[in-house]
């Protein structure tokens, strides 16, 4: 499910452009919703290098409830990773406002790892 947001830059004093708001927002979690697991999340946009993902709601200092990747509109790529979990990847493509390009939509995301069978 992805559901968005929409955020105006040009009517806010300070201007939330300038100061980063994200592209895409969302949680990492296991099979039974749990965020309570040392995940990472890397994104790349439009086909570009990959970025580490940051962590918005920390939950302990290896652990985060909600992540954050991106300030620009294009097709993001985020792939989530775990120990004991194979990896989770989804594309989303984030998009201005039709009506006004000085909005920006903040995508929201939902990753799930799943855990690795052992060998």
């Amino acid at each position: 499910m992805i559901l968005f947001t929409l955020l105006s830059c040009a009517s806010q004093e300070p201007d939330p452009c300038a100061a980063g708001l994200p592209a895409l927002m969302g949680t990492v979690a296991d099979t039974t919703g749990n965020t309570n697991i040392a995940a990472s999340l890397t994104w790349t946009l439009d086909g570009g290098f990959s970025q580490l993902g940051e962590c918005d709601t920390p939950l302990t200092n290896t652990n985060c409830v909600v992540w954050r990747a991106g300030t620009t509109d294009g097709v993001y790529t985020l792939t989530a990773t775990a120990s004991g979990y194979e990896s989770a990847q989804e594309t989303i493509t984030v998009a201005r406002n039709d009506v006004d390009s000085d909005f920006i939509a903040t995508e929201t995301f939902e990753l799930t790892l799943v855990a690795s069978s052992p060998p």
